[in-house]
């Protein structure tokens, strides 16, 4: 910890970010509850990695998130909610911005950013006259990744991973070494007690970014033996999840203590799940953005407000991109610039065109992999691993683990899912019964990638290139020749598919 704070303060320009609280209520006296732009206050809370179905609100036995359960039981509950991209930076842009992934223009891990001509929640809110404050425990959404637009105030992660570019801040020394649940929450309410004099008169908007339960996974031992106790398999990403749920009712109870609940609408939501053991057949399955199913793009959605109905569940799909616009609809503000759809009307029970699919989609590292889920069914066109047969890859090598899983999938998938089922390949792929089924999701897929605007990537290193069977490269960097072959025509539609020349 104190190499956590020496990095947070120098960051924050030598400020203490751990100031206690006066003791004092930021606001006395709490205005009437409005859902209303201007005048309700705004709190997201992003909890990296969680997958839905490890919650008790969703059904799980063992009980490890009373807190948010709680939140879920005086809220509403978004049961069946799929992100747009199985790996954190792209679903995290997808979610601030209700755009799709491939149009913020992220797709690698340690090149592509957020780029300012985008408009994320901070910056719709700083315009709306909101106090926009912010903070990451994950590094992915550091300022340096541009992800501190439109905040007035804005934390980085305080160690980064060893190929980021460091400005300063400390590299991670080790794999356990990250921003703790409890570290993240004491800064939040920090953020918070620095402000005092703007909060007590003026909205605010907090987005606070929990990094657990991601790997590597390191609970406190008390969390870790309270899932242990209640059954998991899985007890030490299990027991992140319990001692992060304990962080979050702490964080509530912090605002409830400050005076800034009363009028609060409060959103719980995750970029993505984690594979864990649910695909012991398929290799990288483990943790996320090698595939797309439901263990890495189910994730939880919980909005509470005092003028929201309490324990209602909204059972009817819906995506990352549908975030934004459903805010802004729940403050009486349309957002028509968006291809999202506002779930307002499902939470209302008024009559509406429900979504029928979720299009998600993965470009990390060596992977390129598109998805359509629907209430019963998935479809995934493995654009990587059909390339990998036909002698073209992504990069200049492959790790071992990254050739199994390009050998393992088929071009295609195709899964009638039941509760609680997972997606196994060599277990229960229907594709050859399901032919027209997979063959019409296939077409809306087709349609999205011509459709969906994809501007090319940025900042890219010139090791970011194809690899043929043939051993030859061609770059993916514009105005490069890759060895001076023009590329053929596979490895054009491979470029293509990646979003570096135009459809």
């Amino acid at each position: 910890m104190p190499l956590l704070l020496a990095a947070l303060v120098a960051c924050t320009g030598g400020s203490d970010p751990l100031l206690p609280p006066s003791g004092e209520p930021i606001r006395q006296e709490s205005p009437r509850p409005s859902l209303e732009l201007g005048k309700t206050d705004v709190l997201l809370v992003m909890v990296d990695t969680l997958r839905a179905d490890r919650l008790g609100a969703w059904g799980n036995p063992h009980k490890l998130s009373p807190n948010i359960d709680a939140l879920a039981t005086a809220g509403v509950r978004f049961s069946s909610f799929y992100v747009n991209s199985s790996w954190t930076r792209p679903s995290m842009a997808g979610l601030l911005t209700g755009l799709h992934p491939r149009t913020t223009g992220i797709h690698e891990e340690q090149f592509d950013i957020l780029v300012e001509e985008l408009t994320p929640l901070a910056e719709r809110f700083t315009a709306a006259g909101y106090l926009s404050l912010g903070l990451t425990a994950n590094p992915n959404l550091n300022d340096w990744f541009g992800f501190a637009q439109g905040f007035a105030e804005y934390g980085d992660s305080g160690v980064v991973w060893r190929w980021m570019n460091s400005e300063g801040k400390k590299y991670k020394p080790n794999e356990t070494e990250l921003d703790t649940a409890d570290f993240t929450t004491n800064r939040a309410l920090a953020l918070l007690d620095r402000n005092r004099k703007a909060l007590a008169s003026q909205p605010f908007y907090l987005q606070v970014v929990y990094i657990d339960p991601h790997f590597p996974y390191a609970p406190p031992p008390q969390h870790k033996k309270a899932a242990q106790a209640a059954g998991s398999a899985t007890p030490l990403y299990d027991g992140e999840l319990r001692y992060t749920d304990e962080q979050v009712g702490r964080l509530m109870d912090g605002l409830e203590e400050r005076g800034l609940l009363h009028n609060t609408l409060v959103i719980l939501v995750s970029d993505h799940g984690e594979g864990l053991n649910s695909h012991p057949d398929t290799p990288l399955s483990d943790r996320h953005g090698a595939t797309l199913y439901d263990s890495v793009l189910h994730v939880p959605l919980i909005l509470k407000h005092p003028l929201l109905p309490a324990g209602a569940v909204v059972q009817e799909l819906g995506a990352g991109v549908d975030l934004v616009p459903t805010v802004f609809d729940l403050l009486g503000s349309q957002l028509a610039d968006l291809p999202g759809l506002s779930l307002v009307p499902a939470i209302r029970n008024e009559p509406h065109q429900p979504r029928n699919h979720v299009i998600s989609e993965t470009d990390w590292r060596s992977n390129l992999k598109r998805s359509l889920r629907t209430p019963g069914s998935r479809y995934v066109r493995n654009l990587d691993s059909t390339a990998w047969r036909k002698g073209i890859f992504e990069g200049t090598r492959l790790k071992p683990r990254e050739k199994e899983l390009l050998a393992f999938l088929p071009d295609e998938e195709f899964y009638l899912l039941e509760p609680h089922e997972s997606e196994r390949p060599l277990l229960n792929n229907v594709l050859a019964d399901h032919r027209e089924e997979a063959d019409a999701a296939g077409a809306i897929l087709e349609a999205f990638d011509s459709d969906t605007p994809t501007p090319p990537p940025q900042r890219r290193s010139p090791e970011d290139v194809l690899t043929r069977a043939d051993g030859t490269t061609v770059s993916a960097l514009p105005g490069r020749d890759g060895g001076g072959e023009q590329p053929d025509e596979e490895t054009i539609e491979r470029l293509r598919a990646l979003g570096y020349i135009e459809q």
